[in-house]
């Protein structure tokens, strides 16, 4: 459902998907923590992006599983411009059998985590030497990103994205290695040492 609503918003619209493959990487969980998965760090991640980006191109960074809202688009031309970075938690939903409109969108829980990041080449450029090497899908790098972007005069948007509730797979994964990393860089970035 998710890629559905990916292709919905980029229908008619300068939009350009990414989608990011191992290859892309030299370095990964599996390369510096000898993790069984090969998670890339989100830094390396982004600034594959930025390689493609003008300074002025708005960066969207999410899961491969969130659904966007119909309203992304227009939402994001118009607030990224102003605040230079953006940031969304999704609204859960038991069952999506179809793509959502605004409206049941919202009707969703909203989830504490942040699930949509949107940011311009320039303001990342900036500022995105402040966000820790950190890995995908384990847990805390959405926290840190999204204070980031809080700390620089972005915003977090309503209604951006929304998704299916399942268990998280970070949940599972919390003891390896890059996720005991992840752990490390969280405290060290809100000042609790360890």
């Amino acid at each position: 459902m998710a890629r559905n609503t990916w292709r919905q918003n980029a229908e008619n619209k300068n939009w350009v998907e990414m989608p990011l493959k191992d290859s892309h990487f030299d370095r990964s969980s599996r390369t510096d923590f000898d993790d069984i998965k090969a998670l890339p760090y989100v830094t390396d991640m982004v600034e594959v992006a930025t390689k493609a980006a003008n300074p002025w191109d708005i960066i969207l960074l999410t899961n491969d599983d969130t659904c966007l809202s119909p309203e992304i688009y227009q939402t994001l031309q118009r607030a990224v411009p102003e605040y230079g970075a953006v940031w969304s938690a999704r609204r859960e939903h038991i069952k999506i059998d179809y793509i959502l409109d605004q409206t049941d969108l919202m009707r969703g829980r909203k989830h504490v985590g942040a699930d949509v990041f949107a940011f311009t080449k320039s303001w990342w450029k900036q500022f995105g030497h402040e966000m820790l090497d950190m890995f995908v899908s384990l847990e805390n790098w959405d926290y840190v990103l999204r204070t980031v972007i809080l700390n620089h005069g972005g915003m977090e948007l309503e209604g951006l994205c929304y998704h299916e509730i399942h268990r998280g797979s970070w949940l599972k994964d919390r003891e390896i290695p890059a996720a005991r990393h992840n752990q490390r860089m969280s405290a060290k970035f809100f000042g609790s040492g360890a």
